[in-house]
């Protein structure tokens, strides 16, 4: 099934309610919470404790609710465990490098979505080349998982 296309996103610090009613307000298509680069490591552990509610909050405004994870394994597995829920449409994953990173966080969502009640594959996969170093594996990361969408939007 084809949806419109996703063409603009906005990335929203995951500690910030204020940004956070600003960007239900505007005319985007995705509204991303940040749990990477813009939440500070001290205030982390508080946007997790308010994530859940940022995402259903987005999602009942029509828009498509995603969270960027932190690139670590062990705190991306932290991420995922608060951010997969109902109404989260997409993770974006940071500072991808192997096909396996993807696997295995696809491994854990899968989990996490059967555990929500959730169907599978409602959370859809933004990857994020970051370094060089992806730059000959590009294909093999690409096709790593079923359910890695493009920006286009065709299939997520």
């Amino acid at each position: 099934m084809k949806t419109r296309p996703l063409r603009s996103f906005l990335f929203v610090p995951a500690d910030n309610e204020r940004l956070l009613q600003s960007a239900i307000a505007k005319p985007c298509d995705v509204v991303i919470l940040d749990l990477e680069d813009g939440t500070h490591p001290s205030r982390k552990t508080l946007a997790r404790s308010t994530l859940r509610e940022g995402i259903q909050r987005i999602a009942a405004a029509g828009k498509k609710a995603a969270v960027r994870i932190n690139g670590d394994l062990d705190t991306a597995v932290t991420d995922l465990r608060v951010a997969v829920c109902e109404g989260l449409g997409l993770v974006l994953l940071p500072k991808v490098e192997h096909a396996r990173d993807v696997q295995l966080l696809s491994g854990l969502v899968a989990a996490l979505e059967t555990a929500a009640g959730m169907a599978a594959g409602q959370v859809r996969f933004m990857l994020q080349i970051e370094s060089v170093a992806a730059l000959p594996r590009l294909y093999e990361i690409a096709a790593a998982d079923a359910f890695t969408t493009t920006a286009g939007g065709d299939d997520a």
